[in-house]
C-alpha cells in the first residue's frame, strides 16, 4: 500500500477516455510476454491526493482535493471528495465530499473482516471509518496526534494503527497504537529537517508489518541529502535508518526484504544509468542494479501484487540557456519481480513538460493493477493499467 495514472467511459463529474498501451521485450528463453492495458480518468473538479484499490469489490477509490477559491490572505482553499467506481465498468458509484475539512491528509485504506474504508478524520485528530458501499461515516478513531497528520497504515492482523505526523520542528514522527483500545504503544522520529510538501514518502508492507519514511532536505547551499527510515511495528515499535547515501529520492517502496529506491533527475545527459536499487533491509546490503531499463528508472517505483517492479522510465532534457526543461518521452516499465529483465514498457501520451518528478504511483497489493498520475495542479489525470501476464495468471 503506497501512501504519497481500451474501452470508453463516461464517470459523473469526471470522464474516462479509452487508450491503450501494450508492450513488451523478452530474450533468452521462451516465455510468454506481459501485456498492459489502461485508461485514462479526467478530474476535473480537483487534483488526486490519494487512492487506493479494492478489487475484492470491484472499486477503486479516488480521495480529490477540489479547490473553491482563494481566502482573504492568500490561502487556497478547497474540499476533499472521494468517489467510488467500478473497474470493471468504469462507472462512477459512490461520492462523498468534506466540505468542513481540516485534516489535509490524502491516504486512505481499505480494511477487510469486516469490510471498512479509513481516511484522515476532517478534524485532524485520527481516523474516519466509512462504510465500503455507501461513503457514510460507521465509526471513528480518534487520538491526539503531535502534528499535522501525513499518512498512516492500519495493521488488523498485528492489532496495529500507525500515525505518521509532521511536527513543528521539520521532523516526522511515527506513533504507533492498538487497534482495539487505542492505546500508544510507541513513538519514534523517524525524519529530521524534512520538506513537507511532495518530498516525504511513506510505504506500509502489511506481510511483513514494515512501515517506510523516505525523505529528502537541503543540506547546504549546494547540497542535498536523504534517509530512509524502516520501522517493525510489532511486537514492539523499532526503527533504524538504512544509510541511504544518495543526494535526493524519488518515491521507493516495499518489496518483501527489500527496499527499493530511485533517484530523483531524469535529464537525459546524466541518468541514462540509473537502476532500481534493491536495499536488505536486514544486512543493508545493496544491489544498485536490480531493476534497470536503456533510459534510466527515475522518481518513482511501486510494486504490485507482490509480483511486478513499476518504475518511471521517460526522459527529459534540460535547456540551460532557455531556461526550461522539456519531456522527452513518458513511459513507465514493468519487471517480473526478482527478474532484472524489462517485460513491458507502457507508453504514456502526456507531454508532463519539467513536471516529470511529480509523477508517482499507486500499486494494488492484491490485483495485478496500478495506476500513476502527477501531483500537478494542472494535470488533475489518472491513469489505471491492468497487467495481464499468461505466465502467472494460473496463480491467482
Amino acid at each position: 500500500m503506497q501512501f504519497a495514472t481500451y474501452k470508453r467511459a463516461s464517470l459523473k463529474g469526471s470522464s474516462a477516455a479509452a487508450l491503450l498501451v501494450a508492450v513488451t521485450l523478452f530474450a533468452g528463453p521462451p516465455a510468454q510476454n506481459i501485456s498492459v492495458t489502461g485508461w485514462k480518468v479526467s478530474l476535473p473538479a480537483g487534483r488526486l491526493s490519494g487512492a487506493t484499490f479494492y478489487p475484492e469489490a470491484d472499486r477503486l477509490l479516488l480521495q480529490e482535493e477540489v479547490f473553491i477559491g482563494w481566502g482573504d490572505d492568500r490561502t487556497r482553499l478547497s474540499f476533499r471528495r472521494i468517489t467510488a467506481w467500478s473497474l470493471k465498468d468504469h462507472s462512477d458509484v459512490a461520492r462523498r465530499d468534506f466540505h468542513r475539512d481540516e485534516a489535509g491528509c490524502g491516504h486512505l485504506e481499505v480494511v477487510r473482516s469486516p469490510d471498512a474504508i479509513y481516511i484522515c478524520s476532517p478534524k485532524g485528530d485520527g481516523l474516519e471509518i466509512l462504510d465500503p458501499k455507501s461513503l457514510n461515516s460507521v465509526g471513528r478513531f480518534t487520538v491526539r496526534p503531535e502534528g499535522r497528520i501525513l499518512s498512516f497504515a492500519v495493521d488488523k492482523q498485528r492489532n496495529r494503527v500507525a500515525m505518521f505526523s509532521y511536527l513543528r520542528d521539520a521532523s516526522v514522527s511515527i506513533a504507533v497504537y492498538s487497534l482495539d483500545a487505542g492505546a500508544l504503544i510507541g513513538r519514534a522520529t523517524v525524519a529530521k529537517n524534512a520538506i513537507y510538501e511532495g518530498d516525504i514518502y511513506i510505504d506500509y508492507d502489511a506481510d511483513t508489518g514494515r512501515a517506510a519514511v523516505s525523505q529528502w532536505h537541503v543540506a547546504g547551499r549546494w547540497t542535498d541529502a536523504a534517509s530512509i527510515t524502516v520501522c517493525e511495528l510489532s511486537p514492539e515499535l523499532n526503527c533504524k535508518d538504512l544509510g541511504v547515501s544518495r543526494a535526493q529520492l524519488g518515491q521507493p517502496a516495499l518489496s518483501g526484504q527489500q527496499m527499493l529506491i530511485v533517484g530523483y533527475n531524469a535529464d537525459i545527459f546524466f541518468t541514462k544509468r540509473d537502476c532500481v536499487e534493491a536495499i536488505n533491509i536486514e544486512t543493508l546490503t545493496k544491489n544498485r542494479k536490480a531493476y534497470c531499463s536503456p533510459t534510466g528508472v527515475h522518481y518513482t517505483v511501486g510494486v504490485v501484487a507482490k509480483d511486478y517492479v513499476v518504475g518511471f522510465t521517460g526522459r527529459e532534457r534540460r535547456h540551460p540557456v532557455q531556461e526550461y526543461t522539456s519531456s522527452i518521452q513518458t513511459s513507465f516499465s514493468v519487471w517480473r519481480r526478482e527478474n532484472p529483465k524489462v517485460a513491458a514498457v507502457v507508453r504514456d501520451p502526456t507531454d508532463y513538460g519539467d513536471r516529470q518528478y511529480m509523477l508517482q504511483i499507486i500499486a494494488s497489493r492484491t490485483a495485478p493493477m496500478f495506476l500513476t498520475y502527477s501531483s500537478d495542479v494542472d494535470n488533475n489525470a489518472v491513469w489505471v493499467y491492468l497487467i495481464e501476464d499468461p505466465e502467472r495468471a494460473g496463480r491467482r
